[in-house]
């Protein structure tokens, strides 16, 4: 389990304002995630982390593999049912609808 510093950080990095910062966050939790240094329940309840999540694809400047990366953090972190209701408080089906509806095809 990652100790609550470690976990704050990560998610200061994740409202950073450089496209390039934020990404290195989600690679961080996508690999902490994978390889079970973190665990869903670890972060199931902080919805400033799960917002900020959702929130680093919601730019202009997202490359696609950096919302694949965003993608694979949500698949592991909605396992956890508090943290599929923070998804859903945050309107986080509507926002997957609408950024479906805006990938090219």
């Amino acid at each position: 389990m990652l100790a609550a510093a470690e976990l704050l950080q990560v998610t200061e990095r994740l409202a950073h304002n450089l496209p390039e910062v934020r990404a290195r966050a989600v690679d961080t939790l996508r690999f902490k995630l994978k390889t079970g240094i973190l665990q869903p329940v670890d972060i199931a309840n902080d919805q400033t982390l799960i917002f900020n999540v959702l929130n680093t694809i919601n730019g202009d400047q997202t490359k696609s593999g950096e919302a694949d990366g965003v993608l694979e953090v949500v698949l592991h972190i909605v396992q956890h049912p508090a943290a599929h209701r923070i998804l859903l408080d945050l309107g986080a089906i509507t926002f997957f609808r609408t950024m479906r509806q805006d990938a090219p095809a």
